[in-house]
């Protein structure tokens, strides 16, 4: 299930810039949050996915980055 979880951000960021023309830096600061937000939540839960993912697990990440 990772690898369709790396492919909805790879989805997501290529929206983002075609369609909302955002610039690349800001697609790349995108891709590096939502990475590690992916990275923390393969190590802290057992998610495999998106819709898997709790208020639990992001709060988990918020004191993680603090």
């Amino acid at each position: 299930m990772d690898w369709k979880m790396h492919e909805s951000i790879d989805r997501f960021l290529s929206y983002m810039t075609v369609e909302r023309g955002v610039s690349l830096n800001t697609t790349a600061a995108y891709k590096n949050d939502l990475v590690q937000l992916l990275d923390f939540v393969k190590s802290d839960t057992s998610a495999t996915g998106w819709t898997q993912i709790d208020a639990r697990s992001l709060t988990g990440y918020a004191l993680h980055l603090h």
